[in-house]
């Protein structure tokens, strides 16, 4: 009994870390891959596609590859690691501006840390259906303040 819970704090803890080694990475899906494209080349796109497509320049990139095999012509995943967290923040907020599109910008969690969220979004799905304001925050549900009531002139 006391192994299992000891095991637990270390699996939790491990999956901590690691979601904090990932804090600034990003990653990115549907950028057009060339045949025989370089990390430089991977780094010009997404450069590229940040002022073009979400209207931000001087993001500092600290490096960005593809993961992956190649297969059936689909461009592989990128991962991008940002030299600052600040960039992250902006490019998140300017995420709105790919609706539509089939490029997707989404945090890099453990896998541990991504099937939480999973379970978590379709709970989100249901309470939206019921009318809450909910999102999900890393690893919990948090709740959206939707308005906010001035009460200083009354």
């Amino acid at each position: 009994m006391e192994h299992t819970k000891i095991d637990n704090v270390l699996k939790e803890k491990q999956r901590n870390l690691e979601d904090r080694s990932r804090r600034n990475n990003l990653r990115i899906e549907g950028i057009y891959e060339n045949d025989k494209e370089s990390w430089g080349d991977t780094e010009k796109k997404v450069q590229t596609f940040f002022t073009e497509k979400l209207g931000l320049k001087d993001v500092e990139i600290e490096r960005a590859h593809r993961t992956g095999r190649k297969n059936d012509g689909r461009p592989r995943t990128i991962i991008l690691n940002l030299q600052k967290y600040k960039d992250k923040i902006r490019i998140l907020k300017e995420l709105y501006r790919l609706k539509g599109t089939n490029t997707f910008v989404n945090e890099d969690f453990s896998r541990e840390t991504v099937a939480i969220r999973k379970k978590l979004f379709a709970e989100v799905k249901e309470r939206r259906l019921n009318g809450e304001s909910v999102t999900v925050r890393y690893d919990k549900i948090v709740y959206i303040k939707t308005s906010f009531k001035n009460n200083f002139n009354e």
